[in-house]
């Protein structure tokens, strides 16, 4: 039965790879060449991959860390903000987005509020 999913057929592919460098390694070595250096294709490509997977793991422990100390930071300081926003009364003092406009604000009623103000 025929595999049709992506690691199959990277694996499939790397295999390939790898036998096409082993016989391209006999080649040269029937030429004369030194056999450390017959190997060193192969060994570029195995220290790339190990170099590659290595940055992975960094990059995802990396995004786990920081996701984990903003977590941390929001659950220190609490859901002021959340809080604040759910309210219907404005702050106290000059509040641009008061229920009655623009004006000073105090316990939840604007104080300023003259009818020639407006």
């Amino acid at each position: 039965m025929q595999q049709n999913n992506f690691g199959y057929r990277l694996g499939k592919f790397t295999r390939h790879y790898f036998n096409v460098l082993r016989a391209q390694e006999i080649q040269h070595q029937q030429r004369g060449v030194p056999r450390w250096a017959t190997k060193l294709p192969m060994y570029l490509c195995i220290a790339a991959i190990v170099v590659l997977a290595a940055a992975g793991a960094v990059a995802i422990a990396f995004f786990i860390v920081v996701t984990l100390l903003i977590w941390m930071y929001f659950s220190m300081t609490g859901n002021d903000w959340l809080e604040k926003s759910k309210e219907d009364e404005p702050e106290d003092g000059y509040n641009n987005t008061g229920p009655e406009g623009p004006g000073f604000y105090f316990g939840g009623s604007r104080i300023d509020n003259d009818e020639n103000h407006h």
